[in-house]
């Protein structure tokens, strides 16, 4: 027995020495660890501090507390926890009761024994199943918690577009609905020239289609409000019957130096759901190889007879020998698992640099077309002025006029919708930076 227990240290001291205890070594970033700086930058903020609008952030509030998707995210994380607390407790023995009495009896004589409702199971952990699946757990609990984060600030920015995305359309409703004015007014105008002999039918019929096409564009837009705020109901999971809309004037924090190279991507909620992931996967083929080496029990129980206190230890050890190629067959999936998970890590890594750069180049694109949009809005203003202006005084055609009014309008529809991209892209670099992590 003694020279048992000694092959049996001998051999989980070789297979410490061969990696079934060794700890999961996280994935290094792909870029030069000296470009990362830790320093607290545009997605580190609070979501609090990146959205300062009240109304805004009362949706957001409501969003956190009441978004299905955000709530089961936080039903499996507690799901997680519980698996990790069980696998913490399997280093301890189990102990049951299992109550039961023998009566023997030959002629005049019996014997009596009665077994106390206690018996005790004890696996060892010496060949590391214990402590792989627990240190799978805590790796399973690690990257649900980041899911659950990574949710939580996919939903933040998703209410934060919507909102914003009502306050471009109602921007766009009071300028088509600014341009349905000057349009009925300039009809009245074609009609009291016709009848002054100054046009003729077809310039009202032409401002009459006009103005008919900027009422159907209003009722789109109207369409396109509603539509947006149902999927805003959706995600803070309740009715907007009505919503004050916010300015498109946003003053977004200063984000700072957020170029790819100065970023920490472990930042990210879902690039370290992904390193966790991968380190489950590790833990997974480790426990795979420790399947390969013998289970070890001690069980114990106690009774007692009138006569004596009967008590029982008993060990068990029992090695797989012959298993049909399985153990083999789950360490080369656990492997192949683990391979996919690197990959799938390092896919993540990639698309979290190339989200942010996106982000960056999108922001300075709707930045640089904003000065050329309020440039350009300026101009058409100033031709359709100049154009109405010619037309009252018979030197101008009625056809130049509504040209100067189309392009002004499509213009200044035009710009408030870059002013909402360039929103959006705050939006997206802050998510693509952390989201808050």
């Amino acid at each position: 027995m003694k020279k048992n227990i000694v092959l049996i240290v001998v051999a989980a001291l070789l297979l410490s020495s061969c990696g079934i205890y060794k700890k999961f070594e996280p994935v290094s970033d792909t870029r030069q660890e000296s470009q990362v700086k830790e320093e607290r930058h545009f997605g580190d903020m609070q979501w609090s501090e990146v959205f300062t609008d009240p109304q805004l952030q009362a949706l957001i509030e409501k969003a956190l507390r009441n978004n299905a998707d955000l709530q089961k995210s936080h039903l499996a994380v507690q799901q997680m926890e519980a698996s990790l607390k069980a696998s913490k407790l399997a280093y301890l023995p189990s102990v049951g009761f299992n109550p039961g009495a023998t009566f023997t009896g030959v002629e005049s004589t019996s014997t009596n024994e009665y077994m106390i409702p206690v018996a005790l199971d004890w696996q060892i952990d010496i060949f590391g199943r214990a402590t792989t699946a627990k240190r799978k757990a805590n790796a399973l609990t690690e990257e649900y918690r980041a899911l659950e984060q990574a949710t939580k600030a996919e939903l933040i920015a998703a209410v934060a577009k919507a909102y914003y995305s009502l306050s471009m359309i109602d921007s766009q409703m009071k300028i088509v609905t600014n341009t349905v004015a000057i349009r009925e007014q300039a009809l009245e105008t074609q009609k009291a020239m016709m009848k002054a002999g100054q046009v003729n039918s077809a310039a009202v019929s032409q401002f009459n289609a006009e103005l008919c096409a900027a009422k159907v564009q209003l009722v789109n837009l109207q369409k396109q409000f509603n539509e947006v705020r149902n999927s805003l109901s959706i995600l803070i999971k309740e009715n907007i019957d009505e919503i004050q809309c916010g300015s498109m004037d946003v003053a977004f924090p200063e984000i700072g130096n957020v170029e790819v190279s100065s970023i920490n991507l472990l930042s990210r909620p879902d690039v370290r759901a992904s390193q966790h992931a991968l380190e489950a996967a590790f833990y997974a083929e480790r426990g795979a190889v420790a399947e390969y080496w013998p289970n070890i029990g001690i069980s114990a129980s106690t009774g007692f007879n009138p006569d004596n206190f009967v008590w029982s230890v008993a060990g068990s050890l029992f090695q797989p020998i012959f298993q049909r190629g399985q153990l083999k067959a789950n360490h080369k999936i656990a492997q192949a698992q683990q391979e996919q998970a690197r990959l799938d890590f390092e896919k993540a890594l990639l698309t979290a640099s190339v989200d942010i750069d996106n982000a960056l180049c999108s922001l300075k694109t709707a930045n640089d077309a904003a000065v050329l949009y309020k440039e350009q809005e300026a101009h058409y203003q100033d031709a359709f002025d100049a154009t109405n202006e010619l037309m009252k005084h018979g030197q101008g055609s009625y056809l130049e006029v509504l040209f100067a009014q189309q392009a002004l309008l499509e213009s200044s529809l035009m710009k408030v919708a870059n002013d909402y991209d360039a929103i959006c892209s705050m939006i997206t670099l802050y998510l693509a930076l952390g989201g808050g992590n």
